[in-house]
């Protein structure tokens, strides 16, 4: 079963902060608008909704003199390249204050009919030298396939746990894509982190990105890893202890099942 029908839109939600650790979802989205060529779209900003002192003003030079730029959520829109099916970014900083008013403006953002993919990243304690666990998380996974496990957490959310039942409302069946990011290894950028969600959300689209960049800056992090805990004899032994665990557990990435989507992911690229 697909996720996304042909001509269908697609709306990808990446929010800075609490759950973007080492930037791996943002940057994920940030590398869509690149690739795909997205445009600026419709803009969701209101000093109201942010603590200026956490999600900070930018000031830019331009001929015409400074120009300051409050924190909003931005759209980037366009259309897959060979898919066809419309393609709706949103990108920005999560919102801190009053988040009942901005979830009814947020969902001026989708339509009706609408598929939403949400991305997030979190620090865990998970090894760098092991494949990154990316889950798929829905409120009504039955209706996407064995990859999408029902969403069970409960305790303390961001602005998209918040808003998830208003989506679902609106029918858009949205979908969640996190990662577990090393939590030694914090600093941004990570594209190991980017590149595990990235595989998951070619999967569960079915759109194919061109990711050869992020394999190259991938091989350079861990490297650099390496070299970080080679000279922490501390760290060492935490990532060996971490390394036990994992490999001591029945992992996902080990299956038939996985191993199968992989080969199906290299028979789309070469098509």
């Amino acid at each position: 079963m697909s996720y996304l029908s042909a001509g269908q839109r697609l709306v990808v939600i990446a929010l800075e902060g609490w759950t973007d650790a080492a930037n791996a979802a943002s940057d994920l989205a940030r590398h869509l608008i690149e690739q795909w060529n997205l445009s600026p779209g419709p803009e969701l900003a209101g000093e109201e909704f942010y603590d200026l002192t956490c999600a900070r003003p930018l000031i830019e030079r331009t001929p015409a003199g400074p120009v300051i730029r409050m924190p909003s959520l931005q759209c980037f829109d366009g259309t897959v390249p060979g898919g066809g099916n419309p393609i709706r970014v949103v990108l920005g900083p999560e919102p801190q204050l009053h988040w009942s008013r901005f979830a009814t403006e947020f969902l001026d953002l989708v339509s009706t009919g609408d598929r939403v993919v949400s991305l997030g990243a979190l620090a865990a304690e998970v090894p760098h030298t092991r494949p990154l666990p990316v889950t798929l998380t829905s409120e009504d996974p039955a209706a996407h396939g064995e990859a999408v496990v029902a969403e069970e957490y409960e305790g303390p959310t961001g602005f998209m746990g918040f808003v998830q039942p208003l989506l679902a409302a609106s029918g858009c069946e949205p979908v969640n894509a996190w990662v577990l990011a090393p939590d030694y290894a914090l600093a941004a950028p990570n594209p190991k982190a980017l590149l595990a969600l990235l595989g998951v959300f070619e999967d569960l689209t079915g759109l194919l990105v061109d990711h050869r960049e992020i394999h190259v800056e991938a091989e350079a992090w861990l490297a650099g890893v390496d070299a970080l805990v080679a000279d922490d004899a501390d760290l060492a032994g935490l990532v060996e202890e971490l390394e036990s665990q994992v490999d001591a557990a029945d992992l996902p990435e080990a299956t038939g099942e996985a191993i199968a989507r992989e080969i199906e992911r290299y028979l789309r690229r070469r098509e």
